[in-house]
């Protein structure tokens, strides 16, 4: 598996996801519209409610 990948901002989740950035603080995903991730590793120094 791949080193663990950080994610301290709202722009870096969604590019790692591969959705637009509209607010810097604040974004909500769909997930039935982007590809299913099964394995990834993350630090994630964000809030995130899934």
């Amino acid at each position: 598996m791949k080193d663990i990948e950080r994610i301290d901002t709202v722009r870096q989740y969604n590019e790692s996801m591969g959705v637009d950035t509209l607010h810097p603080l604040v974004s909500v995903v769909n997930f039935d519209e982007i590809p299913t991730y099964q394995y990834f590793r993350r630090y994630m120094g964000v809030y995130a409610i899934f």
